[in-house]
Protein backbone atom coordinates (compact mmCIF):
# COMPACT_ATOMS: atom_id res chain seq x y z
CA UNK A 1 0.00 0.00 0.00
CA UNK A 2 2.95 2.42 0.65
CA UNK A 3 4.75 1.59 -2.52
CA UNK A 4 5.23 4.27 -5.05
CA UNK A 5 2.81 3.73 -8.00
CA UNK A 6 4.94 4.12 -11.51
CA UNK A 7 4.66 7.13 -13.67
CA UNK A 8 5.56 7.48 -17.00
CA UNK A 9 6.75 11.17 -18.60
CA UNK A 10 5.19 10.70 -22.10
CA UNK A 11 7.13 12.96 -24.51
CA UNK A 12 6.14 12.99 -28.24
CA UNK A 13 8.64 14.92 -30.50
CA UNK A 14 9.11 15.98 -34.27
CA UNK A 15 11.62 18.16 -35.65
CA UNK A 16 12.07 19.99 -32.38
CA UNK A 17 16.17 20.00 -32.19
CA UNK A 18 15.97 23.23 -30.60
CA UNK A 19 14.27 22.34 -27.82
CA UNK A 20 14.09 18.48 -27.00
CA UNK A 21 16.91 18.31 -25.24
CA UNK A 22 16.03 21.01 -22.59
CA UNK A 23 12.23 19.03 -22.42
CA UNK A 24 14.42 15.84 -21.82
CA UNK A 25 16.50 17.32 -19.22
CA UNK A 26 13.52 18.30 -17.26
CA UNK A 27 12.16 15.34 -17.46
CA UNK A 28 14.98 13.28 -15.70
CA UNK A 29 15.38 16.14 -12.99
CA UNK A 30 12.12 15.03 -11.56
CA UNK A 31 12.78 13.64 -8.14
CA UNK A 32 10.34 10.93 -8.13
CA UNK A 33 11.88 7.70 -7.67
CA UNK A 34 9.77 5.04 -9.46
CA UNK A 35 9.78 6.77 -12.84
CA UNK A 36 10.47 5.99 -16.71
CA UNK A 37 10.27 8.99 -19.39
CA UNK A 38 9.16 7.31 -22.92
CA UNK A 39 9.87 9.44 -26.20
CA UNK A 40 8.28 8.76 -29.39
CA UNK A 41 10.08 10.52 -32.26
CA UNK A 42 7.27 11.25 -35.18
CA UNK A 43 9.87 10.25 -38.12
CA UNK A 44 11.29 13.67 -37.33
CA UNK A 45 14.28 15.03 -40.48
CA UNK A 46 16.23 17.47 -38.53
CA UNK A 47 18.47 16.27 -35.53
CA UNK A 48 16.24 15.05 -32.90
CA UNK A 49 16.65 11.80 -32.76
CA UNK A 50 20.59 11.70 -32.71
CA UNK A 51 20.02 14.41 -29.85
CA UNK A 52 17.66 12.29 -28.54
CA UNK A 53 20.54 9.19 -28.46
CA UNK A 54 22.80 10.99 -26.33
CA UNK A 55 20.16 10.36 -23.09
CA UNK A 56 19.85 6.85 -23.76
CA UNK A 57 22.77 5.66 -21.08
CA UNK A 58 20.08 6.84 -18.85
CA UNK A 59 18.33 3.81 -17.58
CA UNK A 60 14.93 5.65 -16.52
CA UNK A 61 14.76 6.57 -21.05
CA UNK A 62 12.66 4.34 -24.13
CA UNK A 63 13.28 5.88 -27.09
CA UNK A 64 10.80 4.91 -30.44
CA UNK A 65 11.15 5.86 -33.72
CA UNK A 66 8.12 6.16 -36.14
CA UNK A 67 9.62 4.78 -39.77
CA UNK A 68 6.98 7.08 -41.17
CA UNK A 69 4.86 10.25 -39.95
CA UNK A 70 2.38 9.50 -37.72
CA UNK A 71 0.64 12.85 -36.63
CA UNK A 72 0.60 14.79 -33.46
CA UNK A 73 -2.25 12.83 -32.41
CA UNK A 74 -1.47 9.15 -33.49
CA UNK A 75 2.07 9.65 -31.89
CA UNK A 76 0.02 10.57 -28.57
CA UNK A 77 -1.74 7.41 -28.76
CA UNK A 78 1.77 5.20 -29.78
CA UNK A 79 2.82 6.74 -26.03
CA UNK A 80 -0.44 6.36 -24.24
CA UNK A 81 -1.35 2.91 -25.97
CA UNK A 82 1.96 1.21 -26.87
CA UNK A 83 4.86 2.94 -24.72
CA UNK A 84 4.00 3.66 -21.46
CA UNK A 85 3.65 1.17 -18.57
CA UNK A 86 2.53 3.69 -15.64
CA UNK A 87 0.18 3.45 -13.46
CA UNK A 88 -0.24 7.11 -14.13
CA UNK A 89 1.16 9.20 -16.98
CA UNK A 90 1.87 12.59 -18.08
CA UNK A 91 2.46 14.02 -21.51
CA UNK A 92 5.45 16.57 -22.33
CA UNK A 93 5.75 17.75 -26.00
CA UNK A 94 9.18 17.94 -27.02
CA UNK A 95 9.37 22.19 -26.95
CA UNK A 96 7.66 22.19 -23.48
CA UNK A 97 9.99 21.77 -20.49
CA UNK A 98 9.12 21.17 -16.31
CA UNK A 99 10.51 23.96 -14.18
CA UNK A 100 9.90 22.22 -10.92
CA UNK A 101 11.92 18.83 -10.28
CA UNK A 102 9.36 18.26 -7.78
CA UNK A 103 6.07 18.09 -9.80
CA UNK A 104 5.29 14.69 -10.28
CA UNK A 105 6.38 13.71 -6.25
CA UNK A 106 4.13 16.46 -5.29
CA UNK A 107 1.01 14.98 -7.47
CA UNK A 108 1.96 11.73 -6.35
CA UNK A 109 1.63 12.60 -2.50
CA UNK A 110 -2.62 13.98 -3.50
CA UNK A 111 -3.05 10.54 -5.18
CA UNK A 112 -1.75 8.69 -1.95
CA UNK A 113 -3.87 11.44 0.16
CA UNK A 114 -6.74 11.44 -1.09
CA UNK A 115 -9.22 8.14 -2.67
CA UNK A 116 -10.33 8.44 -5.87
CA UNK A 117 -8.34 10.63 -7.51
CA UNK A 118 -8.19 10.48 -11.35
CA UNK A 119 -6.06 13.78 -12.11
CA UNK A 120 -4.10 15.87 -10.64
CA UNK A 121 -3.16 19.23 -12.51
CA UNK A 122 -1.14 22.15 -12.03
CA UNK A 123 -0.28 25.54 -13.75
CA UNK A 124 2.43 26.70 -15.73
CA UNK A 125 4.48 29.80 -17.71
CA UNK A 126 3.96 30.65 -20.74
CA UNK A 127 6.32 31.98 -23.44
CA UNK A 128 4.63 34.06 -26.95
CA UNK A 129 4.81 36.64 -28.55
CA UNK A 130 1.98 38.12 -26.06
CA UNK A 131 4.56 37.76 -23.77
CA UNK A 132 5.89 36.16 -20.66
CA UNK A 133 2.68 34.77 -18.03
CA UNK A 134 2.89 32.58 -15.67
CA UNK A 135 -0.79 30.77 -14.60
CA UNK A 136 -1.90 29.14 -11.80
CA UNK A 137 -5.14 27.49 -11.66
CA UNK A 138 -5.89 27.95 -7.84
CA UNK A 139 -4.45 30.43 -4.88
CA UNK A 140 -5.18 27.01 -2.04
CA UNK A 141 -4.27 23.53 -3.18
CA UNK A 142 -8.02 21.96 -4.22
CA UNK A 143 -9.45 18.94 -4.10
CA UNK A 144 -12.71 18.55 -5.50
CA UNK A 145 -15.20 16.27 -7.00
CA UNK A 146 -14.95 15.83 -10.97
CA UNK A 147 -18.05 17.46 -12.17
CA UNK A 148 -17.34 20.52 -10.23
CA UNK A 149 -14.36 19.99 -12.33
CA UNK A 150 -15.53 19.54 -15.24
CA UNK A 151 -18.40 22.41 -15.16
CA UNK A 152 -15.37 24.85 -14.38
CA UNK A 153 -13.06 23.47 -16.90
CA UNK A 154 -12.56 26.99 -18.49
CA UNK A 155 -11.62 28.79 -15.50
CA UNK A 156 -8.60 26.02 -14.97
CA UNK A 157 -7.56 25.58 -18.08
CA UNK A 158 -5.00 23.09 -17.34
CA UNK A 159 -2.01 22.78 -19.58
CA UNK A 160 -1.22 18.99 -20.94
CA UNK A 161 2.34 18.83 -19.16
CA UNK A 162 0.71 19.94 -16.24
CA UNK A 163 -2.11 16.57 -15.80
CA UNK A 164 -1.35 13.64 -14.52
CA UNK A 165 -3.93 11.23 -15.11
CA UNK A 166 -4.52 7.69 -14.21
CA UNK A 167 -3.39 5.76 -17.72
CA UNK A 168 -5.94 2.43 -17.62
CA UNK A 169 -9.01 4.74 -17.22
CA UNK A 170 -7.81 6.82 -20.31
CA UNK A 171 -6.66 3.73 -22.10
CA UNK A 172 -10.57 2.48 -21.56
CA UNK A 173 -11.84 5.99 -22.41
CA UNK A 174 -9.93 5.96 -26.01
CA UNK A 175 -8.20 8.83 -25.12
CA UNK A 176 -6.67 11.00 -28.21
CA UNK A 177 -9.58 9.83 -30.25
CA UNK A 178 -9.71 12.73 -32.32
CA UNK A 179 -7.58 15.04 -34.54
CA UNK A 180 -8.66 18.75 -33.38
CA UNK A 181 -7.12 21.16 -31.38
CA UNK A 182 -7.57 20.66 -27.71
CA UNK A 183 -7.98 16.55 -28.06
CA UNK A 184 -6.38 16.84 -24.65
CA UNK A 185 -8.89 18.89 -23.16
CA UNK A 186 -11.81 16.34 -24.28
CA UNK A 187 -10.33 13.81 -23.11
CA UNK A 188 -9.32 14.99 -19.78
CA UNK A 189 -13.20 16.47 -19.69
CA UNK A 190 -14.77 12.62 -19.96
CA UNK A 191 -11.96 11.28 -17.49
CA UNK A 192 -12.75 13.80 -14.62
CA UNK A 193 -16.37 12.80 -14.25
CA UNK A 194 -15.12 8.80 -13.24
CA UNK A 195 -13.37 10.46 -9.88
CA UNK A 196 -12.28 13.36 -8.10
CA UNK A 197 -9.33 15.63 -9.20
CA UNK A 198 -7.06 17.11 -7.25
CA UNK A 199 -5.17 21.08 -8.35
CA UNK A 200 -2.21 22.64 -7.34
CA UNK A 201 -1.51 25.50 -6.52
CA UNK A 202 2.09 26.56 -8.63
CA UNK A 203 3.23 26.33 -12.23
CA UNK A 204 5.35 23.17 -13.55
CA UNK A 205 6.40 24.16 -16.41
CA UNK A 206 7.11 26.20 -19.76
CA UNK A 207 4.36 26.54 -22.47
CA UNK A 208 5.85 27.38 -25.59
CA UNK A 209 3.39 29.37 -28.01
CA UNK A 210 5.13 29.67 -31.34
CA UNK A 211 4.49 32.03 -34.43
CA UNK A 212 3.60 29.02 -36.80
CA UNK A 213 0.95 27.91 -34.07
CA UNK A 214 -0.50 30.98 -33.38
CA UNK A 215 -1.48 31.55 -37.14
CA UNK A 216 -3.00 28.32 -37.39
CA UNK A 217 -5.06 28.67 -34.91
CA UNK A 218 -7.37 30.83 -36.79
CA UNK A 219 -8.04 28.42 -39.84
CA UNK A 220 -12.22 28.42 -39.43
CA UNK A 221 -13.10 24.91 -40.06
CA UNK A 222 -10.49 23.66 -37.23
CA UNK A 223 -12.38 25.76 -35.28
CA UNK A 224 -15.79 24.10 -36.61
CA UNK A 225 -14.26 20.66 -36.05
CA UNK A 226 -13.30 21.89 -32.42
CA UNK A 227 -16.28 22.15 -31.14
CA UNK A 228 -15.96 18.23 -30.30
CA UNK A 229 -14.05 18.92 -27.65
CA UNK A 230 -17.07 20.38 -26.27
CA UNK A 231 -20.16 18.27 -28.02
CA UNK A 232 -18.38 15.08 -27.09
CA UNK A 233 -18.11 15.36 -22.89
CA UNK A 234 -21.48 17.33 -22.92
CA UNK A 235 -22.95 14.03 -24.53
CA UNK A 236 -20.79 11.61 -22.26
CA UNK A 237 -21.99 13.70 -19.10
CA UNK A 238 -25.58 12.87 -19.81
CA UNK A 239 -24.95 9.36 -20.88
CA UNK A 240 -23.34 8.73 -17.22
CA UNK A 241 -26.99 10.75 -15.70
CA UNK A 242 -25.06 14.17 -14.65
CA UNK A 243 -27.61 16.64 -14.10
CA UNK A 244 -29.25 17.73 -17.97
CA UNK A 245 -29.88 21.15 -17.24
CA UNK A 246 -26.89 21.99 -16.03
CA UNK A 247 -25.12 20.22 -18.25
CA UNK A 248 -26.66 22.15 -21.21
CA UNK A 249 -25.76 25.64 -19.43
CA UNK A 250 -22.09 24.17 -19.33
CA UNK A 251 -22.21 23.48 -23.28
CA UNK A 252 -23.49 27.06 -23.47
CA UNK A 253 -20.63 28.75 -21.97
CA UNK A 254 -17.99 26.54 -23.45
CA UNK A 255 -19.17 27.47 -27.13
CA UNK A 256 -19.54 31.17 -26.19
CA UNK A 257 -16.06 30.68 -24.71
CA UNK A 258 -15.11 29.06 -27.81
CA UNK A 259 -15.90 31.43 -30.43
CA UNK A 260 -14.77 34.25 -27.92
CA UNK A 261 -11.39 33.07 -28.10
CA UNK A 262 -11.64 32.21 -31.93
CA UNK A 263 -12.35 36.35 -32.23
CA UNK A 264 -9.30 37.28 -29.42
CA UNK A 265 -7.00 35.05 -31.73
CA UNK A 266 -7.79 37.02 -34.88
CA UNK A 267 -7.64 40.68 -32.78
CA UNK A 268 -4.66 39.65 -31.50
CA UNK A 269 -2.83 38.63 -34.87
CA UNK A 270 -4.25 41.48 -36.69
CA UNK A 271 -3.26 44.35 -34.29
CA UNK A 272 0.79 42.02 -35.07
CA UNK A 273 -0.26 43.38 -38.52
CA UNK A 274 0.53 38.83 -38.95
CA UNK A 275 -3.09 38.84 -40.79
CA UNK A 276 -5.17 41.40 -42.64
CA UNK A 277 -7.99 43.52 -41.34
CA UNK A 278 -9.86 41.51 -43.85
CA UNK A 279 -9.34 38.25 -42.71
CA UNK A 280 -10.05 39.25 -39.81
CA UNK A 281 -13.67 41.11 -40.65
CA UNK A 282 -14.28 37.69 -42.69
CA UNK A 283 -13.96 35.23 -39.83
CA UNK A 284 -15.90 37.83 -37.41
CA UNK A 285 -18.84 37.33 -40.30
CA UNK A 286 -18.21 33.42 -40.24
CA UNK A 287 -18.56 33.30 -36.58
CA UNK A 288 -21.67 35.00 -36.79
CA UNK A 289 -23.29 33.26 -39.63
CA UNK A 290 -22.00 29.50 -38.19
CA UNK A 291 -23.78 30.51 -34.71
CA UNK A 292 -26.85 31.99 -36.47
CA UNK A 293 -27.55 28.52 -38.11
CA UNK A 294 -26.23 26.40 -35.46
CA UNK A 295 -25.95 28.54 -31.96
CA UNK A 296 -29.17 30.35 -31.99
CA UNK A 297 -29.40 30.80 -28.35
CA UNK A 298 -25.86 32.59 -28.66
CA UNK A 299 -27.94 35.69 -30.22
CA UNK A 300 -29.54 35.98 -26.86
CA UNK A 301 -27.30 35.58 -24.39
CA UNK A 302 -25.62 38.72 -22.95
CA UNK A 303 -21.63 38.31 -22.29
CA UNK A 304 -21.82 37.15 -26.54
CA UNK A 305 -23.39 40.19 -27.75
CA UNK A 306 -21.52 42.60 -25.21
CA UNK A 307 -18.26 40.72 -26.83
CA UNK A 308 -18.94 40.92 -30.74
CA UNK A 309 -20.62 44.80 -30.61
CA UNK A 310 -17.42 45.66 -28.67
CA UNK A 311 -15.24 44.53 -31.40
CA UNK A 312 -17.88 45.94 -34.45
CA UNK A 313 -18.56 49.31 -32.36
CA UNK A 314 -14.61 50.20 -31.38
CA UNK A 315 -12.44 48.02 -33.57
CA UNK A 316 -9.69 45.64 -32.89
CA UNK A 317 -7.18 48.16 -30.99
CA UNK A 318 -9.58 49.09 -28.51
CA UNK A 319 -11.41 45.43 -27.88
CA UNK A 320 -7.64 43.75 -27.39
CA UNK A 321 -7.50 46.55 -24.44
CA UNK A 322 -10.72 46.36 -23.09
CA UNK A 323 -10.41 42.44 -23.36
CA UNK A 324 -6.91 42.49 -21.25
CA UNK A 325 -9.46 45.01 -18.97
CA UNK A 326 -11.79 41.90 -18.57
CA UNK A 327 -9.57 39.38 -17.79
CA UNK A 328 -8.12 41.15 -14.07
CA UNK A 329 -11.49 42.33 -13.40
CA UNK A 330 -12.73 38.42 -14.16
CA UNK A 331 -9.71 37.63 -11.34
CA UNK A 332 -8.31 35.19 -13.93
CA UNK A 333 -4.62 34.09 -11.97
CA UNK A 334 -2.36 35.25 -14.72
CA UNK A 335 0.25 37.55 -13.96
CA UNK A 336 2.64 38.99 -16.36
CA UNK A 337 6.23 37.90 -16.12
CA UNK A 338 9.00 40.62 -16.05
CA UNK A 339 11.49 40.49 -18.43
CA UNK A 340 14.19 39.34 -15.03
CA UNK A 341 12.10 37.28 -13.33
CA UNK A 342 13.11 33.78 -13.59
CA UNK A 343 10.73 30.97 -14.34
Amino acid sequence: MNELPKVTIMISTYNQSKFVSQAIESALAQDYPNLEIVISDDCSTDDTPKLIENYLKESKIKFFRNEKNLGMTLNFRKLLYECASGEWVVHLDGDDYYTDSHFISSAIEQVKRYEKVVLVGAGCYTHSLEGNFRYIPVKKLKIMNGFECFLNWDKYRLPHFAVLYKRDLACKLDFYRFSVYGRDWESFLRLVLHGRVVLLNKAVGVYRKHLGSATSDINFQRHIEGLKVIEEPYRYALSLGYDPKISKKWRKKMIRRHWISYLNRNVYLANLGLIQKKELNQNFKKILHYVKKNNKDLLYDLPFLLTFLTYLIFGKKVYARLMELAKRFLGLNVIRIRENEKV
